[in-house]
């Protein structure tokens, strides 16, 4: 995977358009090797599950994890009740999140 910035990329493009036997590569290189970030990580970890738990309404948590809030947190505290802790990098929040999300 090759990464490279939107101007070394519309160069190259332009050079291999110039002429017709690039048009084959440069159709190669648009397709699989010109990759694009598929998320974003301005939410990633604890700011994802905030986003989704501090929502008004139900329907991001019921779309993320096929629960609403409470029925969630409840969950999150039964666990803990049965032994699940929290770690020094993630919450139990996160864990159960990550989990039900799989399954989900």
């Amino acid at each position: 995977m090759i990464w490279m910035s939107a101007r070394t990329r519309r160069l190259l493009i332009a050079k291999l358009n110039a002429n017709k036997a690039g048009d084959k590569v440069v159709e190669h290189y648009c397709t699989h090797i010109h990759k694009t970030r598929t998320y974003d990580a301005r939410f990633t970890g604890s700011r994802w599950m905030n986003s989704i738990l501090g929502s008004k309404t139900d329907t991001r948590c019921v779309n993320a994890f096929r629960m609403d809030r409470r029925t969630f947190n409840q969950l999150c505290h039964d666990l803990q009740q049965y032994g699940l802790n929290e770690s020094p990098r993630i919450r139990i929040v996160e864990k159960v999140g990550i989990f039900v999300y799989t399954l989900a």
